[in-house]
Protein backbone atom coordinates (compact mmCIF):
# COMPACT_ATOMS: atom_id res chain seq x y z
CA UNK A 1 0.00 0.00 0.00
CA UNK A 2 0.98 3.60 -0.43
CA UNK A 3 0.54 6.48 1.81
CA UNK A 4 0.42 9.99 -0.11
CA UNK A 5 1.39 13.03 2.29
CA UNK A 6 0.15 16.33 1.11
CA UNK A 7 1.45 19.10 3.32
CA UNK A 8 0.45 22.49 2.88
CA UNK A 9 1.82 25.92 3.79
CA UNK A 10 0.38 29.38 4.64
CA UNK A 11 2.20 32.37 4.46
CA UNK A 12 1.02 35.50 6.27
CA UNK A 13 2.28 38.28 5.58
CA UNK A 14 1.25 42.04 7.41
CA UNK A 15 2.36 45.43 6.32
CA UNK A 16 2.30 47.80 8.87
CA UNK A 17 2.35 51.16 7.05
CA UNK A 18 1.38 53.69 10.02
CA UNK A 19 3.61 56.36 10.15
CA UNK A 20 4.75 57.92 13.08
CA UNK A 21 4.41 61.73 13.70
CA UNK A 22 7.43 63.84 15.31
CA UNK A 23 7.42 64.49 19.15
CA UNK A 24 5.12 66.88 20.23
CA UNK A 25 5.58 69.72 22.76
CA UNK A 26 5.56 69.43 26.32
CA UNK A 27 2.64 71.02 27.64
CA UNK A 28 2.96 72.94 31.21
CA UNK A 29 0.70 72.08 33.42
CA UNK A 30 -0.41 73.84 36.88
CA UNK A 31 -0.94 72.15 39.70
CA UNK A 32 -4.77 72.44 41.07
CA UNK A 33 -5.86 73.71 44.44
CA UNK A 34 -6.18 71.15 46.73
CA UNK A 35 -9.73 70.26 47.59
CA UNK A 36 -11.51 71.04 50.60
CA UNK A 37 -13.46 68.56 51.70
CA UNK A 38 -14.93 65.16 50.12
CA UNK A 39 -18.17 65.12 48.38
CA UNK A 40 -20.93 63.41 49.78
CA UNK A 41 -21.43 60.18 48.72
CA UNK A 42 -24.58 59.12 47.13
CA UNK A 43 -25.71 56.07 48.60
CA UNK A 44 -27.93 53.20 46.77
CA UNK A 45 -32.27 53.44 47.45
CA UNK A 46 -33.84 51.55 49.57
CA UNK A 47 -35.16 48.22 48.44
CA UNK A 48 -38.56 47.64 47.42
CA UNK A 49 -41.38 47.24 49.89
CA UNK A 50 -42.68 43.44 51.34
CA UNK A 51 -45.13 41.59 48.71
CA UNK A 52 -48.84 41.48 49.56
CA UNK A 53 -50.76 38.62 51.96
CA UNK A 54 -52.20 37.25 48.58
CA UNK A 55 -56.02 36.56 48.19
CA UNK A 56 -57.13 35.03 50.55
CA UNK A 57 -59.89 33.40 48.80
CA UNK A 58 -57.20 30.93 47.36
CA UNK A 59 -56.39 30.12 50.77
CA UNK A 60 -60.09 29.65 51.78
CA UNK A 61 -60.99 27.61 48.89
CA UNK A 62 -57.56 24.79 49.58
CA UNK A 63 -58.28 24.72 53.16
CA UNK A 64 -61.75 23.52 52.13
CA UNK A 65 -59.94 20.80 50.02
CA UNK A 66 -57.99 19.81 52.28
CA UNK A 67 -60.70 19.25 55.18
CA UNK A 68 -63.06 17.58 52.20
CA UNK A 69 -60.22 15.25 51.20
CA UNK A 70 -59.37 14.46 55.20
CA UNK A 71 -63.57 13.57 55.80
CA UNK A 72 -63.36 11.40 52.49
CA UNK A 73 -59.97 9.51 53.79
CA UNK A 74 -61.64 8.88 57.18
CA UNK A 75 -65.23 8.11 55.86
CA UNK A 76 -63.43 5.79 53.85
CA UNK A 77 -61.36 4.06 56.37
CA UNK A 78 -64.23 3.81 58.63
CA UNK A 79 -66.27 1.60 55.80
CA UNK A 80 -63.74 -0.24 55.08
CA UNK A 81 -63.20 -1.21 59.16
CA UNK A 82 -66.84 -1.87 59.38
CA UNK A 83 -67.02 -4.06 56.15
CA UNK A 84 -64.53 -6.28 57.75
CA UNK A 85 -66.04 -6.31 60.97
CA UNK A 86 -68.86 -7.84 59.38
CA UNK A 87 -67.02 -10.20 57.03
CA UNK A 88 -65.19 -11.72 60.08
CA UNK A 89 -68.43 -11.66 62.07
CA UNK A 90 -70.10 -13.46 59.66
CA UNK A 91 -66.98 -15.91 58.65
CA UNK A 92 -67.05 -16.76 62.83
CA UNK A 93 -70.47 -17.25 62.87
CA UNK A 94 -70.35 -19.74 59.82
CA UNK A 95 -67.41 -21.31 61.27
CA UNK A 96 -69.23 -22.40 64.80
CA UNK A 97 -72.36 -23.50 62.97
CA UNK A 98 -70.22 -25.84 61.16
CA UNK A 99 -68.16 -27.17 63.91
CA UNK A 100 -71.78 -27.39 65.98
CA UNK A 101 -73.21 -29.36 63.06
CA UNK A 102 -70.43 -31.46 63.03
CA UNK A 103 -70.42 -32.35 66.47
CA UNK A 104 -74.31 -33.44 66.56
CA UNK A 105 -73.76 -35.55 63.81
CA UNK A 106 -71.21 -37.22 65.46
CA UNK A 107 -72.58 -37.44 68.51
CA UNK A 108 -75.65 -38.54 67.07
CA UNK A 109 -73.90 -41.55 64.84
CA UNK A 110 -71.90 -42.29 68.01
CA UNK A 111 -75.43 -42.94 69.83
CA UNK A 112 -76.72 -44.85 66.86
CA UNK A 113 -73.49 -46.83 66.60
CA UNK A 114 -73.88 -47.96 70.29
CA UNK A 115 -77.72 -48.79 70.35
CA UNK A 116 -77.80 -50.54 67.53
Amino acid sequence: MYYYYITTTTTSTTTNNNNNGGDGDDGSCDDGDDGSGGGSRDDGGDGGGRGGDGDDDVDDEDDVVVVVVVVVMVVAVVVVVAVVEVVVVVVVVVVVVVVVVVVVVVVVVVVVVMVV
